[in-house]
């Protein structure tokens, strides 16, 4: 139920349809209250739904007939579900009709059988739908209608379980039709707006049964991907061509998941699905990787670098070792793999993802690396991956203390491993004149933007976040709701010179931070392009317990310019070399020190924070 919250007040039935284990002794209902409040239960019932019949047909190629029967109900299933004022989006039958409609679509012999088969599946979810084969006549705009109450469906975003997003009926000024070529020679016909007192349960017929599906049959699916396809079609807030190549694509898209009857397989076809949206945020869950390789390395100079290894590691493996091959395959084979299947808005940030995924790995089977060390003699090294929350506190970069001061003059602060209190703490020990660094060369988890407060005398906002309002599908004739917040002056007003490190790791609250940085002129910004996501994540579930994670509005930079594909762009480019990694040097940090302190020779060999942690007085 996390991606469709009960919000009504009202007493409505809902129900979850769920597999259960053959061995399960006992089941758990309950609520989940975000807030204060109570909740009621009130006739609740068990039942033991159907389980779908085998589908024979499951792997096997679809003919052109069905690939069209398809694409014609996956484009209709989208225009119902989200725009019908008859229907409710978040309604639990939703996923059965998705799956089992789609298959039954798929086997109509003929136009007209298709026809059929849609109002069978849709009518009870929107009673006046019309569905024919020609054209239909425009209809003429409609008089004075609100004596009759007329509501239509508003999506800010859509809603999911995230509240930054909402969908709800509003009161609609005239009667409106959507009409659209579905393929297959059909043509819809479809209210987008009908009278209040028309939408309740007993005023529609619901003919739809409910039944429970396998984990991945063809039926589970095809209708995960004409859900999730959906989706992204009137919703994903950056499509620059309003979504043409996107529809173009759907009939592949189908036909990938029909094929695809292994469970790997077809979440590597969700994985291309979300890749596309060209997303930093994108991802298809549940993660099925437990297992990591004890190292960490980064993409510099077009070689895969070791960039640390584990304390505790003794594989042979050292810092500034270039990767070669894994198992005998070569590594730029595996990252293009791996890249793929990674949804990013830049290439830095691609070919970050991808090699984060090549560490991690299903099972802790040992492994033949073959790595290149600064003698450009090439060794092969057993290396076996470790249970993830083994690696906790012994793999770290070759960065100083969260807090460091620095001899040369200046205070170093890794916002990263920060959190609110303890930067607090670290703020009040700076004396307005000295200089500091901010590294946000990652995700900062625990800390609020109040501390940019410091570096300002007025108030601060951040980059413009723009929701999408969306009332037609196909995004048309959509607009924007722009939200935002502000960061007011903070004293002491910190006057020294300040430095922000960043590079590809840097996405989303952190590119808040840094663009607010950039937009108001707060700081140098030192590194290299951050990812290029911003805005708040709206994921939702797909039949099949896939989970997709997508970025649901559209956020810009101060100035009007995209964000997405090109990154914050830093004022003073730097980026780590393989022989700087050989050396335990950091020198995105050693330019950092250069730009605030502004004299000679600062280059440090790994300082280390815990030479000096406070300022001398």
């Amino acid at each position: 139920m996390s991606a469709r919250p009960i919000r009504s007040s009202e007493w409505a039935v809902y129900e979850i349809v769920a597999p259960v284990a053959d061995d399960a002794t006992s089941l758990t209902v309950g609520f989940l209250l975000n807030g204060a409040g109570p909740g009621w239960i009130d006739s609740a019932s068990l039942e033991i739904v159907p389980t779908s019949p085998a589908d024979e047909a499951d792997g096997q190629p679809l003919s052109a007939r069905e690939v069209n029967n398809l694409t014609a109900f996956a484009k209709l299933y989208g225009y119902v579900r989200w725009f019908s004022p008859y229907s409710e989006p978040n309604d639990a039958r939703w996923d059965q009709i998705a799956s089992d409609g789609a298959v039954a679509a798929s086997r109509a012999e003929s136009p007209q059988a298709l026809a059929t088969t849609l109002r069978t599946w849709f009518e009870p979810m929107a009673p006046d739908l019309v569905i024919s084969l020609q054209p239909n006549t425009p209809n003429p705009e409609r008089g004075p209608t609100g004596e009759l109450d007329l509501v239509r469906w508003r999506h800010e975003g859509v809603e999911f379980a995230n509240p930054a997003y909402r969908s709800e009926r509003v009161s609609a000024e005239r009667l409106e039709t959507w009409q659209a070529g579905l393929g297959s020679g059909l043509f819809v016909s479809l209210p987008l707006a009908a009278p209040r007192t028309a939408l309740s349960s007993e005023a529609r017929p619901d003919a739809l049964q409910t039944a429970q599906q396998a984990g991945n049959d063809r039926a589970t699916r095809l209708g995960a991907t004409i859900i999730a396809w959906n989706v992204f079609r009137h919703f994903y807030p950056y499509f620059e061509d309003d979504g043409e190549n996107w529809e173009r694509d759907l009939g592949n898209r189908l036909v990938n998941a029909a094929e695809a009857s292994e469970p790997a397989a077809f979440r590597i076809v969700l994985q291309s699905m979300v890749a596309d949206l060209h997303d930093g945020h994108g991802d298809v869950g549940p993660e099925t990787d437990d297992y990591r390789l004890p190292l960490l390395w980064q993409w510099i100079e077009n070689a895969l670098v070791v960039t640390a290894v584990a304390r505790d590691s003794d594989d042979g493996i050292g810092v500034g070792d270039v990767i070669v091959a894994i198992d005998g395959r070569p590594v730029e084979e595996l990252l293009r793999n791996e890249s793929a299947l990674v949804s990013a808005s830049t290439d830095a940030h691609r070919f970050w993802r991808a090699a984060e995924a090549l560490r991690s790995w299903q099972t802790n089977r040992p492994m033949t690396i073959r790595v290149e060390g600064a003698d450009k003699v090439q060794r092969d090294v057993q290396l076996t991956p470790v249970a993830s929350m083994r690696l906790s506190g012994l793999l770290e970069e070759n960065r100083p203390a969260p807090v460091t001061w620095f001899p040369q003059g200046t205070w170093y602060f890794d916002l990263t491993r920060l959190d609110d209190r303890r930067l607090d703490e670290a703020l009040r020990q700076v004396r307005p004149d000295q200089p500091v660094i901010f590294d946000l060369r990652g995700y900062p988890h625990g800390v609020k933007a109040d501390f940019l407060g410091h570096l300002t005398s007025e108030p601060v906002d951040t980059p413009p976040f723009r929701i999408a309002v969306v009332e037609l599908p196909e995004m048309r004739d959509r607009h924007w709701k722009t939200v935002g917040w502000d960061v007011a002056p903070t004293l002491p007003r910190l006057r020294g010179r300040v430095a922000f490190l960043t590079d590809e790791r840097a996405i989303s609250y952190s590119e808040t931070l840094l663009a607010m940085v950039r937009g108001h002129d707060l700081a140098e910004i030192v590194g290299e392009p951050t990812a290029g996501v911003n805005g708040n994540v709206n994921p939702f579930n797909l039949p099949g317990s896939h989970q997709i994670v997508w970025t649901g509005m559209k956020v810009v930079n101060h100035d009007g310019s995209d964000l997405a594909g090109s990154g914050v762009q830093p004022t003073v480019p730097v980026s780590a070399t393989i022989a700087g990694i050989r050396q335990r040097r950091d020198e995105v940090l050693e330019q950092g020190i250069e730009v605030v302190i502004q004299s000679g020779d600062t280059a440090l060999a790994s300082p280390q924070g815990d030479m000096l942690q406070r300022a001398p007085r």
